[in-house]
């Protein structure tokens, strides 16, 4: 009755699942589902002078299955009515389907030949030019809401992939498990491990997932079992979208790592990843897996350390290096390569910035904590920060991996990080990049701090140094 007093023109349906799903959807078995979108439109298609339309109405290709997409668009071509679908297309669709597939979201619907003149998919964000083109092929419809757009684009995520990582090494053949974990999750995986591990290609990698699907966990579990550690990355997450002013989105990975970093960024696609490997904060060192033993209280310190990076590198109001060489590498952070090609000043007021926005998502500790050293270390590069300064100023302009590695890196041998007849301790960057950033973020604030450009941090440095002389 409404519909036919108001004069409008209406389309319906009953949009209907057929998987499990989060969101308090209705779960119909596939049957059922497709009956129930046929008896909707033979009930209401045409009425009113045809002014009322019923489509086929599946709610997304996640929550669907494929003979529940194939059926409904069956429907549509039967009926000759339409078809409308949620279509996203967020980081999270999009590295599923690649995962499942082998195809993004919208080149997997053409595939299963869903795309077509009558139907409409909602929101299409996150579109690729391959995907551009499955629509001008097909003649697909779409429609967006560019205020659901912004939140969805901008939303972080927080995903735990250590319960799949424990119940894959857990099975009967642990490393077979592995490989399935991995295939699962093959996007995040996969930038994790050239980035920070190994070149899949590496002959050592077989050795290294041996010992990493059969390595006791214990020290996991219990970590699990007595603290709640997605309650603590949530809330880290949290206060990071808000101390940092979040312009962009950076998903947040729980982890266990192969023998890598406590912690870490990545930029996939053009979307920012920070990432934390939980067998480092157990509070037990484990040799098995290399983890540090490090307080599960430090959880903060390192999110906040990473998605700092994950802002600077992916912002749109980003004016530093690292972001521009991401755009140049087509939305990719590669660390060997943006290493090389960065500046030494960049490199070190990056680290700089990472460690003074950890102290600001996470007080309550001393410096050398956020700067991951030792109570002697830290009081060495207090020692020597004047003749830090002197050497790294002959440097702020040139790149190239040896400058990377002999600022920031630990491991190599003293004879890299020589000048003159002294050594450059391990990681000396992180607190030279510290001093050297404080003075911008003390002006301007840690939300404008990582934002900034290099020279414009150096050049409060610089004044902050001839107040103090005068």
């Amino acid at each position: 009755q409404a519909y036919e007093e108001s004069g409008c023109r209406i389309v319906l349906g009953e949009q209907v699942t057929d998987q499990p799903n989060q969101i308090n959807l209705p779960t119909y078995s596939t049957e059922e589902a497709i009956s129930r979108m046929e008896a909707t439109i033979r009930r209401y298609d045409h009425l009113l002078n045809d002014r009322v339309r019923a489509w086929s109405m599946p709610f997304s290709m996640d929550l669907c299955s494929r003979e529940l997409l194939v059926a409904a668009k069956r429907l549509a071509d039967q009926y000759g009515t339409g078809m409308t679908l949620h279509h996203q297309n967020t980081p999270q669709s999009i590295e599923a389907s690649m995962s499942k597939h082998g195809k993004r979201p919208t080149e997997y619907l053409e595939e299963i030949g869903v795309l077509g003149p009558n139907l409409l998919l909602a929101h299409v964000m996150g579109l690729d030019d391959v995907e551009i083109d499955c629509l001008a092929r097909t003649k697909t419809n779409v429609v967006m809401c560019p205020s659901t757009a912004r939140h969805i684009t901008r939303q972080a995520m927080l995903i735990d992939l250590v319960p799949s990582f424990l119940e894959a090494t857990a099975a009967s053949d642990p490393i077979e498990g592995y490989h399935r974990y991995f295939e699962d999750h093959r996007p995040i995986l996969t930038a994790l491990w050239h980035n920070y591990i190994l070149d899949l290609n590496n002959p050592a990698v077989d050795e290294v997932v041996h010992r990493v699907a059969r390595a006791r966990r214990d020290d996991l579990r219990g970590l699990l079992e007595r603290v709640d550690v997605r309650q603590i990355a949530e809330e880290s997450l949290a206060r990071c979208e808000e101390s940092f002013q979040a312009d962009c989105s950076v998903d947040l990975y729980l982890l266990v790592g192969v023998g890598g970093p406590r912690s870490g960024e990545l930029v996939i696609g053009g979307r920012g990843k920070a990432f934390v490997c939980m067998e480092h904060f157990t509070a037990h060192p484990n040799p098995e897996t290399f983890g540090l033993g490090l307080a599960p209280q430090l959880l903060p310190v390192s999110i906040a350390h990473a998605v700092a990076h994950a802002v600077r590198y992916t912002s749109p109001t980003s004016r530093s290096e690292m972001a521009r060489l991401v755009r140049e590498a087509g939305g990719t952070y590669d660390p060997w390569d943006a290493g090389s090609r960065a500046t030494v000043a960049e490199l070190l007021i990056n680290e700089g910035l990472a460690v003074a926005a950890s102290r600001d998502v996470a007080p309550g500790f001393e410096l050398r904590t956020y700067l991951g050293y030792g109570s002697r270390q830290y009081r060495r590069m207090r020692e020597l920060e004047t003749f830090l300064r002197r050497v790294a100023g002959r440097e702020m302009q040139r790149s190239g991996m040896g400058l990377r590695l002999r600022y920031l890196a630990e491991g190599f041998g003293a004879a890299a990080r020589r000048v003159g007849d002294k050594s450059i301790p391990e990681r000396a960057g992180y607190y030279l990049g510290y001093r050297m950033a404080e003075p911008y973020v003390a002006e301007n604030g840690i939300a404008a701090a990582l934002r900034a450009s290099a020279d414009e941090c150096l050049a409060a440095d610089r004044r902050t140094a001839g107040a103090q002389s005068v």
